[in-house]
């Protein structure tokens, strides 16, 4: 708090700023609303039609709720719909991966059959009927929040809402580099919309909290101090209970069916996997699932096996909807469908990531069964953590038969299902995915068929290295970045965190051999060669910067970071007219993301045109305009023309912005740029008393001296010894 304070006081004496460090990058960036959102004549819904609520609650494991016996939680939100509705003990997610799991749940479809496979690189197309467009079809007013951006409009699931709200703020999660909002901040914005609607109503929210990294608010934080992932939980129960509450005012809960679940558990370490995502045990496929309201049993729990899948037909029957015929998994409340067999799941994040075989995963009554390279088989009764595998040496005839049945039913589906596309996905897509810095190649994996069992410790490492990099904990990350590479020499993704780091922390010479290995491993990748193009840019090579931008549009004329750094073309013969062809061509393909927004206007600034980076900035700052960030870039914009009243006033708004090392950098650049030196002088040399590692404070001090005539000075800076800690 004190380094806030001296940094804004000195705001406050020099009022200037600056920016010569452009970063084209990927960064964080706010989805785009859905652009068919509005209101659509519609027939009205039958007047006894009831409300319906789904509740999706990310990552959450059955045994971690109270009514499920869990003990020492907090969910009496989630313990009181149990205690009066119908509760399912055996349900279990089709992946444990947020974007297909609920392309299931709304489309009853298994995700062979709909064919999302995969976080950011699929989208549900529009041929699949969802649940959201049955309710709107029937007369529903239809309307979703959602938690992250894994679950933007962009990827397909918007489909049949009139209202889908996926706008979010800066902050990402650390364990997935994906961009979220707070339970809070979803129940407000559901209690918004509810707020404008009468009629008979279908509303989808989603809570991303329990994700890691477990950061509960407190009181949680204090009462589940070293349970965090429980106290994501509870909090989250806390905002499902306001949410109910809301409902209950306007006398509307008891005509609503409530419908609450998971995409998928959290492993928490149960057969070395920290998280979830590349298997397929119980601990991350075993879900809640609750249903409760009008027409419903209430205290009542069944335990035969159901799926994810299973909650659009479910649904669509309780609202009295036609349609949902043509699912891979009916209604739990009818009659089940013959030939339709146990849940099925699968998990192709092994394959499209590491090249390594992908898992596939059912069940019987009495066992649970993964199909991998070395095939699992466990007693569910005897054995239900999953500990010894039948299958393992010799098997009984009685476990291969088993085993057959169970195979059988795996490959049935797989057969009905739609060829595997990967990466398919938009420029659009590509653009809001790779603003967030998510490592998305639209390149393929070269296949190994490795079984990911024997890669677990690789796994582990990578989703920690790239936990660690999104954190901005860059050494932890350059650490297990390198010791993966040690196993895996070919690992793009590593290579890929590598080259990012260094170029993120001022050192591109180190970046250039990894930005290389990544094309030699996949040249046809727009990405590797737009980022290749940054390396250079960094290094000063504007002409070998510019060709590889342009090398990437000729392999993506969509690419929009290829089109950003395009802009550079000015400084080497090109005109100010491409250049604003290019920065909006990378605007538009990014959906008008303020994130990407930023990177042009910081990129009009390198280019020295600070009319047109003032202008893009404020039309960032119009679509998000609580971001601090925005509002300390707008400050240095008009301390650079001198112009104080609305530096002073972008600088309060700017809040902890202000402070950060990087802008104070900047700031200090631009007053020196200006002629300001005394004042730049001060900026540098208060932010190396604070921060004496700060190399590019040390650097940008060293060249104000020499430009005033200070080279001694200026020489005893850069010889004299300096922490070894990375540039902030």
């Amino acid at each position: 708090m004190r380094s806030m304070r001296v940094a804004l006081a000195v705001l406050a004496a020099v009022w200037a700023t600056a920016c010569n460090q452009v970063e084209i990058e990927p960064t964080q960036g706010r989805a785009a609303a859905d652009p068919g959102q509005g209101e659509a004549p519609r027939p009205p819904a039958a007047p006894d039609a009831p409300d319906v609520v789904l509740i999706t609650i990310d990552t959450l494991r059955a045994d971690h709720v109270g009514g499920y016996g869990a003990p020492d939680v907090a969910t009496p939100a989630l313990d009181a719909l149990i205690a009066e509705g119908l509760r399912f003990e055996r349900a279990y997610a089709t992946a444990p991966l947020t974007l297909p799991s609920h392309a299931s749940m709304l489309t009853g479809l298994y995700p062979p059959r709909h064919g999302v496979r995969h976080n950011g690189v699929f989208h549900l197309g529009q041929e699949a009927e969802t649940l959201a467009e049955s309710f709107q079809a029937a007369g529903f007013h239809t309307g979703a929040v959602v938690g992250s951006f894994v679950l933007s409009a962009q990827f397909g699931l918007h489909q049949g809402f009139d209202h889908y709200d996926d706008q979010f703020g800066e902050k990402r999660s650390a364990g997935s580099g994906f961009q979220e909002r707070t339970a809070t901040q979803v129940t407000d914005h559901a209690l918004a919309w509810l707020a404008t609607v009468d009629d008979p109503f279908f509303l989808w929210v989603h809570y991303y909290d329990p994700h890691a990294d477990y950061q509960p608010p407190a009181p949680w934080s204090e009462r589940f101090a070293g349970r965090l992932y429980d106290g994501e939980v509870a909090y989250v129960d806390s905002e499902i209970g306001r949410l109910i509450e809301a409902l209950e005012e306007r006398g509307r809960f008891d005509r609503t069916v409530v419908a609450v679940t998971s995409d998928h558990g959290e492993a928490l370490g149960e057969h070395g996997e920290s998280t979830h995502g590349y298997f397929l045990y119980d601990a991350v496929l075993r879900v809640p699932l609750i249903l409760r309201g009008p027409g419903l049993p209430s205290g009542q729990a069944r335990a035969d096996l159901v799926s994810g899948a299973a909650v659009a037909p479910t649904l669509a029957q309780l609202a009295g909807l036609s349609g949902f015929d043509e699912v891979d998994v009916a209604s739990l409340l009818g009659t089940p469908v013959e030939g339709q067999g146990p849940p099925y799941s699968e998990t192709l994040a092994t394959e499209l990531d590491f090249g390594w075989a992908p898992l596939h995963a059912t069940r019987s009554g009495s066992h649970s069964y993964i199909r991998a390279p070395r095939r699992e088989l466990f007693d569910a009764v005897a054995d239900p953590r999953q500990e010894r595998n039948l299958l393992a040496g010799v098997a009984s005839p009685a476990a291969a038969a088993v085993q057959e049945e169970l195979d059988g039913h795996i490959a049935a589906i797989l057969a009905a299902g739609r060829p595997l596309a990967p990466v398919e996905i938009d420029a659009q897509t590509a653009a809001q995915m790779q603003a967030l810095g998510y490592l998305v190649s639209t390149a393929p994996t070269e296949r190994t068929g490795m079984d990911p069992k024997d890669g677990q410790r690789w796994i582990e490492l990578s989703m920690a290295a790239l936990g660690a990099y999104f954190d901005h904990r860059f050494d932890d990350a350059r650490r297990m970045a390198q010791e993966v590479l040690e196993a895996f020499p070919d690992s793009g993704r590593m290579h890929g965190i590598l080259a990012r780091i260094a170029v993120s922390t001022g050192r591109p010479d180190q970046a250039l051999p990894h930005a290389e290995m990544l094309l030699r491993l996949q040249p046809a990748s727009a990405d590797h060669h737009a980022l290749l193009g940054l390396v250079r840019l960094r290094l000063g090579d504007l002409p070998g910067a510019v060709a590889a931008f342009e090398s990437g549009l000729q392999r993506d004329p969509e690419h929009h970071g290829a089109h950003l750094g395009a802009m550079w073309k000015l400084k080497v013969g090109g005109s100010v007219e491409d250049a604003a062809h290019h920065a909006e061509r990378a605007i538009a393909l990014g959906g008008g993301d303020v994130m990407i927004m930023d990177r042009v206007a910081e990129t009009w600034e390198g280019l020295g045109q600070y009319e047109q980076a003032l202008a893009t900035y404020q039309r960032a700052s119009a679509m998000q305009p609580d971001s601090e960030h925005l509002h300390m870039r707008l400050a240095i914009q008009y301390a650079r023309l001198d112009d104080r009243e609305p530096f002073l006033r972008h600088v309060r708004l700017a809040g902890a912005a202000a402070a950060r090392p990087d802008m104070r950098n900047r700031l200090g650049i631009a007053l020196a740029a200006r002629g300001a030196h005394a004042e730049a002088e001060l900026i540098f040399r208060e932010l190396l008393g604070q921060h004496p590692g700060n190399r590019l404070a040390r650097l940008n001090l060293g060249r104000l001296l020499d430009s005033t005539g200070r080279s001694e000075e200026a020489a005893a800076l850069r010889t004299a010894p300096a922490p070894a800690a990375p540039a902030e």
